[in-house]
């Protein structure tokens, strides 16, 4: 972990109860003496705030994250209403080393979408949707997209129906498919009016 068992919790980092490293033993044993063996371990570093942005698993392979800013970026992602950095930006993964597997990477958007009208007094006026993925292929600076999921969403916030998946679009290799969905309301016989 990455406590300081010196330090007061006050002066402990955000993350400090998170793990550093994580070593797992199995043994495989025939009464008292171990026939085999398997110890695997994975590491995980985090930013200032306790986000994961690095992760290497117990084959090797490691996963980055990159997370947009507080005031969000223009196009891809809204400022966050709580003032938090908690939206992924990209996720990329490499193969563990001495492997031929290819380098990807996930690239995130967002939508602010209002609330519903009859939201309580305390609720945020917006909330944050994910909006698209986008899958690459990464070749040092090259990027080649293999595919992309985009979702758009029902926006009447005097709608119960306000915030709903409206259409979900999957492209890979050129090729799309859509999906549209639609709801109703339909009130129990036994229900009261």
């Amino acid at each position: 972990y990455y406590d300081e068992p010196w330090l007061p919790i006050a002066r402990q980092l955000p993350y400090f109860q998170f793990p550093h490293k994580v070593i797992t033993r199995k043994a495989q044993l025939d009464g008292q003496r171990v026939l085999r063996e398997l110890v695997t371990e994975e590491e995980t570093r985090y930013d200032e705030l306790g986000n994961p942005i690095w992760h290497r698993n117990a084959l090797g392979a490691v996963e980055e994250s990159a997370y947009y800013p507080v005031t969000g970026e223009a196009e891809n992602c809204p400022a966050d209403p709580l003032g938090r950095i908690t939206r992924l930006k990209s996720r990329t993964v490499s193969p563990p080393p001495g492997t031929e597997g290819p380098v990807k990477q996930t690239q995130y958007r967002y939508q602010s979408l209002p609330v519903r009208q009859d939201a309580p007094e305390f609720a945020l006026p917006t909330f944050i949707q994910s909006s698209e993925e986008k899958l690459l292929l990464v070749e040092g600076e090259k990027r080649t997209e293999l595919g992309r999921s985009s979702q758009t969403f029902i926006v009447d916030p005097a709608s119960p129906h306000h915030g709903r998946m409206l259409s979900e679009m999957q492209t890979v290799q050129g090729k799309s498919t859509t999906r549209s969905y639609s709801y109703q309301l339909n009130q129990a016989r036994n229900a009261r009016s």
